[in-house]
């Protein structure tokens, strides 16, 4: 709602223009509380936002033109996304919906030919210089990786991620909110500001650091499955929402405080959005792993009991410690052969898993050479 109260007055020259619009993908089971979070947003969107500013649904391409050349900047709150995403996996008018989304976040200009109103082209030429969509969805674990739906790439490069598992904790009695005109007044102070986002000298050089993480992290990317495509994806378009994501974080400190100009971005609010998108990311990555959870564990059994039966291994009655190159020379050597287990699949799925469940953990780091424990089979859990 941030996002669409700042576009299009506020914008970045960061590749071109850019808005701060947003997609965020809520995920979790069912029952979680996503619809009822929701309610909460789209109650305070009304207060805040035009009527005409707020879409729902789906629709065709054409008649979803009509809508946003009537007001070409929209806010779409969908707290069960999985019909949404249906409509999109349809052949035809879905899938050319879902196409339509991704320019919709990118800010793009739109242009349609209506063949029923006829001219000397054979139909009416109609253009929208840029149109733009702020989109929350909500959805399962299953329906957030886009399966079957075209553009699913592009459509998971562009949302960020926020998973749970679990309610946070649980209220017996949820009371209506009471301050939802005065958090409604605030927020429409955003719609006051106009302008360029900048950083200040400071961000600018947090800035550097924070692109060089991004890169780093993805070109360390070597394998070709469909979890690295889909980290590639989600890592090529982290900076980008980085900056969407600080001019937001800043504005809305000024709307608190009305310090600063709000469009100057601090080094300290660059630092939040920073670790803001790493934590979507790290979302992004857990909600890999959940439908493949049962498979990780077993396949984490069998390389613990790998260990276990290496008398290499053995160091006391209490552990088996191997160092980071000796695990990887045992369990992931052959990382390049088609169904062999990757260096990344043994560090960010298997080793996790068993550190969860208390079978492993980092042992004391002696200068570059990294060590993990594992527990022997008689100590149970560590």
């Amino acid at each position: 709602m941030a996002g669409r109260l700042l576009t299009p007055g506020c914008y970045w020259h960061f590749a071109g223009i850019k808005y701060p619009n947003l997609f965020n993908f809520v995920v979790g089971p069912p029952g979680i509380r996503k619809s009822t979070s929701f309610g909460l947003a789209e109650q305070l969107a009304k207060h805040v936002l035009p009527e005409s500013a707020l879409h729902e649904g789906s629709a065709s391409d054409s008649a979803l033109f009509e809508r946003f050349e009537a007001e070409p900047h929209m806010l779409q709150i969908e707290d069960e996304g999985n019909t949404l995403l249906e409509y999109w996996n349809r052949q035809g008018v879905g899938k050319e919906l879902a196409s339509r989304y991704l320019k919709l976040y990118d800010g793009k200009s739109w242009s349609q030919t209506f063949r029923n109103q006829a001219n000397s082209n054979g139909g009416a030429h109609r253009r929208i210089a840029r149109a733009t969509l702020s989109f929350a969805l909500g959805g399962t674990p299953n329906t957030a990786k886009f399966a079957g739906i075209n553009n699913a790439s592009g459509l998971r490069r562009r949302f960020g991620y926020y998973v749970a598992l679990r309610t946070a904790r649980r209220i017996a009695w949820p009371e209506a909110p009471a301050a939802i005109d005065s958090l409604a007044e605030a927020f429409q102070d955003l719609s006051k500001l106009s302008g360029v986002f900048r950083m200040s000298d400071e961000a600018r050089l947090l800035w550097a650091e924070i692109h060089a993480q991004f890169s780093d992290a993805l070109e360390s990317i070597t394998s070709f499955d469909a979890v690295a495509e889909a980290k590639q994806a989600a890592l090529s378009e982290a900076a980008s929402r980085t900056v969407k994501l600080a001019g937001i974080f800043e504005a809305a400190r000024w709307a608190k405080t009305k310090e600063g100009d709000g469009l100057t971005i601090r080094d300290e609010t660059l630092q939040i959005a920073f670790e803001h998108q790493k934590a979507c990311l790290d979302a992004a990555d857990e909600m890999e792993t959940i439908g493949r959870r049962a498979a990780i564990e077993e396949q984490a059994d069998v390389i613990l009991a790998g260990i276990r039966t290496d008398s290499r291994f053995s160091s006391g009655d209490d552990w088996h410690t191997l160092t980071r190159s000796e695990l990887t020379s045992k369990f992931a050597n052959n990382s390049g052969r088609a169904g062999s287990l990757t260096v990344r699949q043994l560090y960010d799925e298997i080793v996790p898993n068993l550190i969860t469940r208390g079978l492993c953990r980092r042992g004391e780091k002696v200068g570059r050479l990294e060590r993990y424990l594992f527990a022997a089979e008689t100590t149970g859990e560590l």
